[in-house]
């Protein structure tokens, strides 16, 4: 396992804790309204990048290429 893969198991690493926190923080949200609150928003638009970046590493790990 060249230092690419080892790059793309840290990003995955890391995605996906900032995923777990960040699901996390939406049970704080008050449910009722939260669909329209700005922390709301700010937390779908910080969850889809993330959730990118996972898929994107798994796919890399999975069909393991190597750029260099």
């Amino acid at each position: 396992m060249g230092s690419w893969q080892t790059f793309v198991r840290f990003v995955l690493t890391s995605s996906v804790l900032f995923v777990l926190i960040l699901g996390f923080s939406f049970l704080e949200l008050d449910r009722q309204t939260a669909a329209g609150q700005e922390a709301f928003v700010v937390g779908v638009m910080a969850l889809v990048p993330a959730v990118l970046t996972v898929f994107g590493a798994v796919v890399v790990i999975s069909v393991g290429w190597d750029p260099f």
